[in-house]
């Protein structure tokens, strides 16, 4: 502990007249009702720890020194944290003003706005306030010294002109990192040692003990403030993802949330030049939401959260309300077959596997061509367009009367279908961060079990109007459901906006955020991939762009993952009506069976996809799909009881289709490592042709001849089962390979290499050195 000389200079007794904010150092602390920086009164029990250990003087209680002491510190906790000036306590807010080393007095908005250290530290060799915002000042000098304890050493007269000397100090623990005030990145190594410094402040107080003014002189390069030995780097400043990466893991000071936390997102754009490069490819582009395009703009967790929780309520539930409406009309037919749509119309399980592939290649071979006319004209023009179109389409079917026309409007269907799930994929992109996409996916995907129930229950009223005007029970069906998406197509038209910053329309005049709000939108989005922004939303994909995201191998394991990992819980879920009528089951019961697994799936569903949002993990996450399926199928295949035991078997098939879904982890893993609007756009349409070609492949695996036990078919998903969790942990470890790979030749790099490349080169999307891909 360091030597403690005591300090006694003519006292004045503390009365219980005084603000208790210069008789405890922590009282404003204790505001709860303030408006914190970070949603929270930050946490100094460590700095007042090594301030009780290594504090130069001891003043007694009540002593003037005492009373000076303890107003500054409060009136630095307010400054530093507290984000209304109404809330401050320490100031005379009629003529409160600052200034260091006689340069011009200041506001205190200019504090509210730069911050402590910015407004206390003049451009020099190490460090330039023009180059950091608030919060990355903060992160600056608290990473580097965790704690940063100050006192008063002497008062040299008393108020209202209050002068005294004072000392900051702490330890360097970690290395500095900053840009000078000539725009060049400048390292300190951490030499672990004491960095202390020393100055005079005169202040001036008000009857309340309010600062008036204060003005606060000092050498912040002094041989006290400097290292010894210092070791020095200083370079070009450039964005280094390797250094940005590591700093996610550092807490940067003990009332400081980490980087990553949700009232904030890592900000690549504090660096100067990353800000101008994203500038003028904002600008090239004409991307939509570039006048909102702030590097310094800061927010509250508070505000994140309340904005997210409308951008949750006006674009994910309208997402999940359109996916409904594409759900209905092309599963609608599992509950026609109930009501012996087959027999109807003369058609044989054979005939129904080919609609289904029919509707399978022609909604695949549309996914590509939908999504780039979607991209050029804009996904909140071609959705609505498309919904409307397939609902007329879908009431047409209760008019069928031959295994043609059956055919050709499965063929319609999924034409106009073709598209639909990339496009809203990347539409939901442009409204949240890489690590909320999975789960609002997760709440898109869990529409294809709520669909199911309500269709199911719509099916348990609508078959009973068989007979009504000489109907069979499924044209009632489809023409009810068909009016009801052709209502939610018509309300797409108004509901679906085109970006954050476009919701102001004819019917929607005040539009859904406020211009605040539409910028916390648009800047935490861009901070978390810089690269949504480097399209127009209405831009279209040239031809190049295509072949190139083609050869983009990288993405293909993902791909091969959407081919086979579906294939094994397919055919199970596609003939579950008829395996249940099958069994014995009336079409009414039937329907209702369909539930249990469709609330169960949903539960699962979404647990899987938080907790790979809350590990950060896709693949060894994802993989507990087909682990949950594996023993499923293998009673299927060996169980004796199948079929022959109804309710047995209504059980096993329940457990197995209760599965896991991991569609949204992977769809968001495909954006996540596109790394670009323009690979998102295809790679996304890719993704799911793949995941229709496997579809494609479950449904030629129970055939005709092969039932009422399905050994052939089930001993192939077996076969195809195993081979999926073998794929999820080989996706895995190419990942790790491909990142060991391209982090080598980025570290072989020289820092002017590096610097090049970042301005220069010409890659794009997952071919960037500096992109990581997840796993």
């Amino acid at each position: 502990m360091a030597t403690t000389e005591i300090q006694n200079p003519p006292e004045e007794p503390a009365t219980p007249e005084l603000p208790d904010y210069v008789l405890d150092q922590d009282a404003v602390l204790k505001d709860v009702n303030a408006k914190w920086r970070h949603g929270r009164a930050p946490d100094y029990s460590r700095t007042r720890k090594i301030f009780n250990e290594t504090k130069k003087c001891s003043h007694t209680a009540g002593s003037l020194p005492d009373l000076v002491e303890k107003l500054v510190k409060n009136w630095e906790i307010e400054a530093s944290y507290k984000m209304d000036l109404s809330d401050w306590r320490t100031i005379d807010k009629t003529c409160y003003t600052f200034s260091v080393n006689g340069g011009e007095p200041q506001p205190a908005e200019h504090m509210l706005k730069v911050g402590t250290y910015n407004a206390l530290i003049a451009p020099n060799e190490f460090y330039c306030p023009a180059h950091s915002s608030f919060d990355a000042s903060h992160k600056t000098f608290k990473r580097m010294m965790p704690t940063f304890a100050w006192e008063v050493l002497e008062v040299y007269s008393g108020p209202p002109k209050v002068a005294f000397k004072w000392r900051h100090w702490g330890v360097m623990k970690e290395d500095y990192s900053g840009v000078n005030d000539k725009g060049e990145k400048v390292i300190i190594k951490a030499h672990g040692g004491l960095i202390d410094i020393e100055g005079i402040a005169v202040a001036e107080v008000n009857d309340k003990l309010q600062i008036k003014s204060i003005e606060v002189f000092y050498d912040p390069m002094n041989d006290k403030s400097l290292p010894p030995n210092l070791d020095l780097t200083k370079q070009r400043a450039s964005y280094d993802i390797t250094s940005l990466n590591s700093a996610l893991s550092i807490e940067e000071a003990e009332s400081i949330p980490l980087l990553g936390s949700p009232s904030q997102s890592p900000n690549p754009f504090l660096d100067p030049d990353v800000a101008k490069h994203w500038r003028e490819v904002y600008e090239r582009a004409q991307y939509e939401c570039r006048h909102v395009f702030d590097p310094d703009l800061t927010w509250t967790k508070e505000e994140e959260q309340d904005l997210i929780g409308k951008v949750d309520w006006r674009i994910c539930t309208w997402a999940c309300v359109m996916f409904f409406a594409l759900q209905v009309d092309r599963a609608n037919l599992h509950q026609a077959l109930s009501d012996n749509m087959l027999d109807d119309l003369g058609l044989t399980t054979d005939d129904y596997n080919h609609g289904n592939v029919v509707f399978l290649m022609c909604f695949l071979l549309a996914e590509l061509p939908s999504q780039l006319v979607s991209k050029k004209l804009g996904p909140d023009r071609w959705i609505p367009m498309q919904i409307v179109a397939w609902s007329v389409v879908a009431i047409s079917q209760c008019l069928l009367d031959s295994r043609a026309g059956f055919l050709i409007t499965r063929g319609l269907l999924g034409v106009l279908e073709g598209g639909f799930i990339p496009i809203i994929v990347l539409w939901l992109s442009y409204f949240y961060t890489s690590r909320e996409l999975p789960i609002r996916l997760s709440y898109f995907w869990m529409m294809l079990s709520v669909t199911s129930i309500i269709t199911s229950l719509l099916a348990f009223a609508l078959l009973r109007l068989r007979g009504v005007y000489g109907w069979a029970g499924w044209r009632w069906l489809f023409l009810g459901e068909g009016l009801l998406t052709l209502a939610i197509g018509l309300a797409s038209f108004i509901n679906m906006p085109a970006s954050v910053v476009q919701t102001k329309t004819r019917f929607y005049p005040r539009g859904w955020f406020s211009d605040r709000e539409a910028a916390i939108a648009v800047n935490r989005v861009l901070r978390d991939d810089p690269s949504k922004g480097d399209m127009h939303n209405r831009e279209a994909i040239t031809p190049r762009r295509l072949w190139e995201v083609l050869g983009e191998f990288d993405l293909w394991p993902l791909y091969v993952l959407g081919l086979v990992a579906f294939i094994p819980q397919g055919p199970v879920s596609a003939y579950l009506t008829l395996t249940l009528r099958s069994l014995g089951f009336d079409p009414f019961t039937t329907n209702l069976l369909t539930i249990p697994a469709t609330v169960f799936h949903i539960c699962t569903l979404l647990l899987v996809t938080r907790i790979s949002e809350w590990l950060n993990q896709r693949a060894l996450v994802a993989v507990w799909q087909n682990l949950w399926t594996l023993p499923c199928i293998i009673a299927l295949r060996f169980w004796s009881g199948v079929v022959d035991d109804a309710w047995g078997t209504f059980a096993l098939i329940t457990v197995l289709l209760s599965y896991p879904y991991c569609h949204a982890i992977i769809a968001a893993w495909v954006s996540r490592n596109a790394n670009n609007v323009g690979t998102r756009t295809i790679a996304t349409a890719l993704y799911n042709i793949s995941v229709q070609l496997g579809g494609v492949v479950h449904s030629h695996i129970y055939r005709d001849d092969d039932k009422p036990y399905y050994r052939r078919g089930n001993t192939r998903l077996l076969i195809i089962n195993v081979f999926s969790i073998f794929l999820f942990l080989a996706t895995k470890a190419y990942y790790v390979a491909r990142n060991r790979a391209k982090e080598a030749r980025w570290r072989a790099m020289s820092d002017e290499e590096r610097a090049r490349y970042l301005h220069e080169s010409e890659d794009k999307g997952c071919r960037r050195l500096d992109f990581r891909f997840a796993h």
